[in-house]
C-alpha cells in the first residue's frame, strides 16, 4: 500500500468513526469520502483543491485541529512530489 493509500484510508477511517451520520448526506464530508475512494482506486491520479476541502471542512465541521486537514496536505504534498 502507498502513503496516499495509507493517508486515504486513515481519512476514510476517522470520516466513518466521527461523521457516519453525515456521510449519508450532501456536503463536504461525503465529498471528501468519495474523493478519497478515488484516491484508493487511481492512487494519485485525483486532482484536490486541498485549500478549498480543508476550508469547507473547517466551515461544516468548526474542527481546527482535525488530523483529517494533516493527512489531506500529506496527500496533496504526495500528490506533488509523485511519489506514490
Amino acid at each position: 500500500m502507498t502513503k496516499l493509500q495509507d493517508y486515504a484510508n486513515e481519512i476514510m477511517s476517522i470520516l466513518n468513526t466521527n461523521y457516519s451520520k453525515q456521510l449519508k448526506f450532501s456536503g463536504i464530508i461525503k465529498d471528501i469520502h468519495e474523493l478519497m475512494t478515488r484516491v484508493l482506486e487511481k492512487d494519485g491520479d485525483v486532482v484536490l483543491d486541498v485549500p478549498s476541502l480543508v476550508r469547507c471542512f473547517v466551515d461544516a465541521t468548526m474542527d481546527f485541529e482535525s488530523p483529517i486537514i494533516t493527512y489531506l496536505e500529506k496527500i496533496e504534498e504526495e500528490i506533488k512530489k509523485g511519489k506514490h
